[in-house]
């Protein structure tokens, strides 16, 4: 089952995937794929406040900024929650220097072989509202993450928008 959970940032859409993710699983069958590449002290904070989140909740951690599919050797009977895609665009158009539409089309590959090699795959992802104070750079982004999100919804077996 493939589970999409998107809104806006800091809309709860975290919490409300570790719930689904424990609902799908047992302890011991949780992967949280983790993509972000923390900068800063806010990134690092971020990462620490999501750590502290799941202590306890019997998920293994897998760093995986790039390439998430190729990232777990065995997810056959695993359950994964892929935190999140919005960081996984962001590192392939900022970091890799990939395009809007190779964005869209790395990104979406690459879930789509992750769902296929999991039981379970619960999805988090950011909606942006594209506001005037938006460089062009952002507003590219936005744009991709919205193709993104479409093309995820129509793949997932459940969506969830918050």
């Amino acid at each position: 089952m493939t589970v999409l959970i998107m809104g806006y940032p800091d809309s709860g859409k975290s919490a409300l995937a570790e719930r689904v993710t424990e609902e799908l699983s047992a302890p011991g069958k949780r992967i949280y794929l983790a993509t972000m590449i923390p900068c800063g002290e806010e990134g690092a904070a971020r990462v620490e406040r999501h750590r502290k989140m799941r202590e306890g909740k019997g998920f293994v951690t897998v760093e995986a900024p790039f390439d998430v599919a190729e990232a777990l050797e065995d997810a056959a009977d695993q359950t994964v929650l892929l935190e999140c895609v919005s960081n996984l665009a962001a590192n392939e158009m900022f970091e890799r220097g990939k395009s809007a539409e190779e964005t869209v089309a790395a990104v979406t590959a690459d879930i789509a072989g992750l769902a296929a090699s999991a039981e379970n795959l619960v999805i988090v992802s950011n909606h942006f509202e594209i506001t005037p104070e938006f460089d062009k750079e952002t507003i590219l982004y936005a744009r991709a993450m919205d193709r993104i999100n479409e093309e995820l919804a129509a793949a997932a077996d459940r969506v969830i928008r918050l």
